[in-house]
């Protein structure tokens, strides 16, 4: 983005006050993960493997068994045997990675095992291969590519993040829009990168599905509902707050940005898909589902 590209609509801080939670990685400092904050959380709704008979949950309408859990650590498939995640806090090889065909947690499920994997640049953006690939069951996501930046201001995003543990069940889903004019780069503790942003401050009628990233959310991702199918928009990254106690918003990696790095890595033949197909922007319409940071602080999830 050059300089006259820079977002005009809201003033960036002279200041911005880094507060690096992957230093609990590097360092052995405890830093207790925490569940994704939702502006009014009900576990019908909000969480995937809920077990209530009043199960209402905002995602059942997608398929989302391509998002694993591994640990606390996240993946989302996008080919046969590659996903993304967050260099900063990505699945160590060997991590063992179980995939839900559905949203009931004693359902069908598979696992798989993280073979390797490689950060995207100087970037916070982590693609992993598994070590074989999963069934057919397993959804793998296309990334949405729009033609422009502008394009998506205020896209509708769903967000996926931690709920009460660790474990791979462990899955709260939310919405945001991506706030104009937000894209740009960012630098967070030792990763540039190309990042989108989105508020907690209720835009757009989201009321009690607004999302705020918290610690352990990162490496999950943030979605686009195109036909009936989700698309991956990007993966969290940072959240930003307003000392000492207000949540500004969240910020995630833009993934599209790097369609071209990705596929210069990937190998055997396995390449990223991405909608809309160019032959097919004219007349495109779509709802995005975001989480994105932006604020005074940002600290990496």
């Amino acid at each position: 983005m050059t300089a006259a590209e820079q977002p005009t609509d809201r003033a960036k801080p002279s200041v911005k006050w880094l507060i690096v939670l992957a230093i609990q990685m590097a360092f052995n400092v405890n830093v207790v993960s925490a569940s994704m904050v939702l502006q009014s959380y009900a576990p019908k709704n909000h969480d995937r493997f809920y077990t209530g008979g009043d199960k209402a949950f905002i995602g059942a309408a997608f398929d989302w068994s391509g998002v694993g859990r591994g640990g606390d650590r996240w993946v989302s498939m996008i080919s046969d045997t590659y996903f993304l995640s967050a260099e900063h806090y990505k699945a160590p090889n060997s991590t063992t990675i179980t995939f839900h065909y559905d949203n009931d947690p004693a359902g069908v499920s598979e696992t798989a095992t993280v073979d390797s994997g490689q950060q995207i640049g100087s970037t916070d953006l982590w693609l992993g291969r598994l070590s074989s690939a999963p069934s057919s069951n397993v959804k793998r996501y296309p990334l949405l590519n729009l033609p422009s930046n502008v394009a998506y201001n205020d896209l509708e995003i769903y967000t996926f993040g931690r709920d009460e543990d660790a474990s791979a069940t462990s899955m709260r889903l939310g919405r945001n829009r991506i706030d104009s004019g937000s894209i740009g780069a960012e630098t967070v503790s030792t990763s540039t990168g190309q990042a989108y942003e989105f508020d907690f401050d209720n835009p757009g009628g989201l009321d009690a599905d607004e999302s705020f990233l918290q610690v352990g959310d990162s490496g999950s991702s943030s979605f686009a509902i195109v036909g009936g199918t989700p698309a991956v928009t990007g993966i969290h990254w940072f959240n930003v707050t307003n000392p000492p106690n207000s949540f500004e918003g969240s910020g995630d990696t833009f993934a599209a940005f790097y369609v071209s790095q990705l596929n210069n890595v990937m190998q055997d033949g396995e390449r990223v898909t991405v909608i809309p197909e160019p032959a097919s922007l004219a007349g495109f319409f779509i709802g995005v589902v975001a989480v994105l940071c932006y604020g005074k602080s940002r600290s990496i999830r």
